[in-house]
């Protein structure tokens, strides 16, 4: 018989809609694909095809939906245990983790099957942590167990330079432990949408003129999205020919959608709801726009990117190390600024192609394999 195949040990609560889990699974299907056994804990399945070489392990919770206080006060207190004995069993190389809290529960675990934690770290947590008050007792509590989760973890992997300086400012000497991945481009999935037909289905879906300028973002609809912004700058913006596509849903929606009307423009807002595929729609844009304060890099933008789309974000250090050029940012705090630029690119169809030009020069330094390098990192991170 050959060596046993190499082992990592990985967990989040449930299936997800959004990035995190998408890099998740992405991660776990490469390693998984390279012959590493990936044993994943979780209190309900997450959406990954069986394959030889993933193993399941469940902490129990009935069949209920996971969530609310008592599941989390009940995770947290028997998920380190279930990660325990699942270490001591098969004795993997590392607790690859996405989220400081998994890093947390998996302590205990990482000590006694002596095996180090890698934590990717996909966004400043207490930046993104809109839905707590700042300051507040549970947004402290947090903070405190992301520092924790910071300075215990082995390595930490941020997309981005630029957060190292931010989280080691609350864990003094991370920078040695500190590795840079950055997200890659997703290509569109399955067959090549025509973006011709795409527009044709969106103009026929909305009966907006077929010249106008037309702006898409997707994602969950949340607070730290700042898509009122977008509505305000379209407000704002003189130009008559600017539309404007969100694509997805959340707990926002409502009070986007009154947003619109209280504003004006809800004749050139299209809300989608939530698209298994949103590209199908996005790639009838003109524009990607990405209006979020909060984020780290999102997926959907790097979808839109890799179709070829021009995308434009708010100035956050993330993104500014991402797009790295003025003619590619805006201001998330001021609406002013972006119908500026909005209905500045509506009226010089020149200026409009200058900055897809950039764009699309700046997508090229993200087009390779996420999951191929992610694996090697791990692979080099974990214990020998």
């Amino acid at each position: 018989m050959g060596a046993p195949p190499t082992r990592i040990l990985t967990i989040y609560f449930r299936h997800q809609r959004g990035g995190l889990n998408v890099r998740l699974y992405t991660l776990i299907e490469a390693l998984v694909a390279r012959g590493v056994e990936v044993h994943v804990v979780s209190a309900a399945p997450l959406a990954i095809a069986d394959h030889a070489g993933l193993v399941r392990h469940r902490v129990p919770w009935g069949s209920r939906e996971p969530g609310g206080l008592v599941f989390w006060l009940w995770f947290t207190l028997a998920a380190p245990w279930v990660l325990a004995r699942v270490a001591l069993a098969v004795r993997p190389r590392a607790l690859v983790v996405f989220d400081p809290y998994y890093a947390v529960v998996g302590r205990l675990a990482a000590r006694f099957a002596r095996m180090p934690v890698v934590l990717f770290v996909r966004a400043i947590p207490w930046r993104a942590r809109m839905r707590l008050r700042v300051g507040g007792l549970r947004w402290r509590v947090a903070t405190l167990l992301d520092v924790f989760a910071l300075r215990s973890s082995e390595h930490v992997v941020t997309i981005t330079r630029s957060m190292i300086a931010e989280l080691a400012a609350h864990a003094p000497g991370l920078e040695a432990r500190c590795e840079v991945l950055p997200n890659a481009l997703r290509r569109p999935r399955g067959e090549p949408v025509d973006r011709a037909s795409a527009r044709a289905a969106l103009v026929a879906a909305t009966g907006w003129p077929h010249d106008s300028l037309v702006l898409a973002t997707a994602g969950v609809l949340s607070e730290r999205k700042n898509l009122g912004l977008l509505l305000d700058a379209l407000a704002g913006a003189p130009a008559e020919r600017l539309r404007l596509v969100i694509a997805g849903d959340g707990p926002s929606r409502d009070r986007l959608a009154r947003a619109a009307a209280d504003g004006g423009v809800a004749g050139r807002v299209h809300f989608t709801g939530w698209l298994e595929d949103p590209l199908a729609v996005v790639m009838a844009a003109d524009l990607f726009v990405l209006p979020s304060v909060h984020e780290g890099t999102s997926n959907a933008l790097l979808e839109a990117w890799g179709a070829g789309i021009p995308v434009f974000a708010a100035r956050t250090p993330e993104s500014v190390d991402v797009l790295a050029d003025e003619a590619l940012l805006f201001d998330g705090a001021d609406p002013g600024e972006l119908a500026r630029l909005l209905a500045g690119l509506a009226d010089d169809p020149a200026e409009l192609d200058r900055r897809a030009r950039i764009s699309a020069a700046r997508a090229a330094a993200f087009d390779f394999d996420w999951g191929e390098r992610a694996v090697e990192l791990v692979s080099r991170l974990a214990r020998p």
